[in-house]
């Protein structure tokens, strides 16, 4: 009888295998989640919490003043304000002012961006693919999250090198040949569970932590 059974049952682990592996081919995942959440969970617990959310939060309603949020009619000295803001991600100041000259472009795509939350993918799309109407050099994932996680804190997450650390350190996987926009909303994703799973509400509170990460890894190296 098992020798009959045998062959069924390798057929459906193999079934089962592949239908894992297409999942983890769309999706993003951590290895080392469990460490992942202990870690948050500690955390949200530690002394450090509550002076570091807000700290983001007030620089949160700085970007928002600095780019004349929803409306983003800021003017040169509005966008240099921009990025005078350290929290949610340092900016190097490299290619601000190549990309305020081309405002007009940069502006539309933000107005669009926030308009409201079903056209996010194609907007990130058309600011991150090199052919993408809003593409602007210099206008990658560490500006475009900045502003979503201010606009959206409940939903949206910081995404720039730091955290990709962060992430590393936990064995993050994002989703095998997506685009860097799939990619982002797949990592949103995966926060959404985490923000659960772990108490860390949002933005400020998920960049908080990974910051926290990220610093300690860069003070104590393996």
């Amino acid at each position: 009888t098992w020798k009959r059974l045998r062959k069924p049952v390798k057929e459906f682990d193999e079934q089962q295998q592949q239908l894992d592996d297409e999942y983890q081919a769309r999706t993003a995942f951590m290895r080392h989640w469990d460490n992942a959440v202990s870690e948050a969970k500690h955390f949200l617990d530690s002394s450090d919490f509550k002076h570091t959310y807000e700290g983001r939060a007030k620089g949160g309603l700085r970007i928002k003043l600095a780019l004349h949020y929803p409306a983003f009619d800021f003017d040169e000295t509005g966008w240099k304000g921009f990025y005078k803001v350290r929290e949610l991600g340092h900016l190097i100041a490299i290619n601000r002012d190549r990309i305020f000259r081309e405002k007009d472009t940069l502006q539309a795509g933000l107005r669009k961006l926030v308009a409201d939350g079903e056209q996010v993918p194609e907007v990130l799309h058309d600011f991150l693919s090199p052919n993408g109407k809003f593409h602007i050099a210099g206008v990658g994932l560490n500006v475009i999250s900045k502003i979503l996680a201010v606009h959206a804190p409940e939903k949206w997450t910081v995404y720039n090198s730091a955290v990709a650390s962060a992430l590393r350190k936990f064995g993050y996987v994002p989703p095998r040949g997506a685009t860097p926009a799939q990619s982002f909303i797949a990592f949103t994703k995966r926060m959404e569970v985490f923000k659960s799973a772990t108490g860390l509400q949002d933005a400020y509170a998920l960049d908080g932590f990974f910051f926290e990460v990220y610093r300690e890894s860069k003070e104590n190296p393996q």
